[in-house]
């Protein structure tokens, strides 16, 4: 009993010694004061027109921004940010629809504003943009923050300069009027819902090289309506698959990542057969697929997220790679809800370039090829999995060539191993 009262004296003591934190009010600002500097915690949703940031609440000076402190502004037209502020936590000015012009004082340590956008110097991300913004292209920016425009209304265009690598999630979310983007070869990642919401959006140059596509980046855009039935592909990465999905679906030679929910709910899928260019399946990428039973997969791939492939539990998977090639696989989460299913699938070792599985690599394994290559014969899921030495997931005449190339020791190794 005295250890439990002295324990609870101690409690009271630290309490009374350590500083409150409590929230005031001025105005439209609900600030606190710490280490005498003032933080904006939250702004009242009334505010509008031109607004000028104090520098000093409660007679400290404002130093802090938090996280959605101007949040569902939406008659906030423009915004002055003193030189005092040198921390801005994450989304400042998310939902400001009318948002048209941002500007920061000059000699702020931390912070400069260009083409009414909100930068942070050292990092080279654009923090907010406004319904007026031009990207400045004199490579100061280098990334796009996690809702930057998001519910900006009035943006029509924006060009995406060069040296931008990265679009954060929600970055344009729900730009309802914005009918026209460029990006540039520089980005490589395009983040969730990052332009979903954007119903106008028809024209849209995508580079080649994006290697990193987060889920429902376009979803309700034209630009998406515009897409042919089947996978849609944005770069090196199988985006999502559009329309009725085919029963054998053969993922794209080059393509580096299966981005998050991209065949979710396929139920005609059945056959998948997955490159050796194939790094990263991303999570929920096949869940719902209720019918896939035969998955052609190689060592290339070294990632896979959260339920990826669902609870099935007649799953054959068709791998190139070895045994303890599998145990390098990491997995997102690995229990009974996820992924418990596809690691202890039915897992088939299959032996490259051997299509009659005799063991044996041979001329009669290059026949069968080029002999499925132009539509002569049909062979089983695993004997297609073995044919294809490219790893490119089509049978075709240059996988006999290989397979006889090796058969008679001009190469000692496929493309696909």
């Amino acid at each position: 009993m005295k250890k439990v009262l002295s324990v609870i004296l101690t409690v009271l003591m630290v309490t009374c010694i350590l500083p409150t934190v409590s929230a005031d009010v001025d105005g439209y600002y609900t600030y606190s004061i710490e280490n005498g500097e003032a933080t904006i915690e939250k702004v009242g949703k009334g505010i509008s027109g031109d607004i000028i940031i104090p520098s000093e609440l409660g007679g400290a000076p404002v130093t802090k921004i938090y996280d959605y402190a101007f949040n569902d502004c939406t008659m906030l037209e423009s915004i002055f940010i003193p030189a005092s502020v040198t921390t801005i936590r994450g989304c400042p000015f998310k939902n400001c629809n009318n948002l048209a012009n941002i500007t920061v004082e000059n000699g702020n340590p931390n912070y400069h504003s260009a083409g009414n956008c909100l930068i942070e110097t050292a990092t080279g991300t654009l923090l907010a943009g406004a319904n007026n913004s031009v990207i400045p292209d004199d490579n100061s920016v280098t990334s796009i923050a996690n809702s930057a425009f998001y519910g900006r209304n009035s943006i029509k265009s924006i060009t995406i300069p060069d040296g931008v690598t990265s679009i954060e999630k929600y970055a344009f979310w729900q730009c309802k009027e914005l009918t026209d983007v460029n990006i540039p070869n520089s980005v490589t990642c395009i983040g969730a819902y990052s332009f979903s919401g954007c119903n106008k959006l028809a024209n849209i140059s995508i580079p080649d090289n994006v290697t990193d596509v987060g889920s429902y980046a376009f979803y309700d855009t034209e630009w998406l309506q515009n897409q042919a039935d089947g996978v849609v592909y944005i770069g090196k990465v199988a985006y999502v698959n559009k329309g009725v999905c085919d029963e054998t679906v053969h993922i794209k030679d080059g393509t580096v990542m299966i981005s998050p929910q991209a065949l979710e709910n396929c139920t005609e899928l059945v056959n998948l057969f997955i490159p050796n260019s194939v790094t990263t399946i991303s999570s929920y990428a096949f869940a719902g697929c209720s019918n896939l039973t035969n998955i052609a997969l190689h060592k290339s791939v070294n990632f896979v997220g959260i339920c990826a492939f669902g609870s099935y539990s007649n799953l054959n998977v068709w791998y190139s790679g070895k045994e303890k090639d599998k145990d390098n696989i990491v997995f997102d989460r690995l229990d009974h809800m996820n992924n418990y299913d596809f690691i202890n699938a039915n897992w088939n070792y299959y032996k490259l370039g051997d299509v009659d599985t005799d063991n044996i690599i041979g001329g009669p394994d290059a026949l069968a090829a080029l002999q499925v290559s132009v539509g002569k014969k049909e062979i089983t899921f695993g004997q297609t999995a073995a044919a294809d030495v490219d790893g490119n997931g089509v049978i075709e005449s240059t996988d006999a060539l290989l397979i006889l190339q090796f058969a008679v020791d001009k190469i000692d190794k496929f493309p696909a191993e």
